[in-house]
């Protein structure tokens, strides 16, 4: 299977796991769409670092645990489906002095997220039955 059929399952399973609230919305589905394309490219990056096997070498054995890697990424920033997160309601700074309330957006959650790992402590041990040694 190449590249593309494999993240294609991927957005395919991952769907099932992160339906879309607004499927008749073409804005909503567009952001819907690109955070789909950026999140499967970040797990799949992680996971390839991390196991030192690359992408297209990927045992089936983490083929669930891949698309679970990217469920808990989507959640962990509310990057799609967090209608609270996503109404730019993230409280990122707050000062006591003279009463300042900063909020962080959308912007700033996708940079935190791609300064962080995918991978978390729960899926590590997965992860670890398929790493090779560099």
């Amino acid at each position: 299977m190449d590249l593309k059929e494999y993240k294609e399952q991927i957005k395919e399973k991952l769907g099932f796991l992160q339906e879309p609230q607004k499927p008749d919305d073409d804005a909503y589905m567009k952001h819907y769409e690109m955070v789909l394309d950026f999140v499967i490219d970040k797990v799949l990056n992680d996971v390839s670092l991390y196991t030192h096997i690359p992408i297209e070498e990927f045992p089936d054995s983490i083929f669930q645990t891949i698309v679970m890697l990217a469920s808990n990424f989507i959640d962990s920033f509310g990057l799609i489906n967090d209608e609270e997160t996503n109404a730019n309601q993230d409280i990122k700074e707050i000062s006591e002095g003279d009463t300042k309330v900063v909020y962080a957006d959308k912007r700033l959650r996708l940079q935190q997220s791609l300064a962080s790992s995918s991978i978390n402590g729960n899926f590590t041990a997965l992860l670890n039955s398929v790493r090779r040694l560099p």
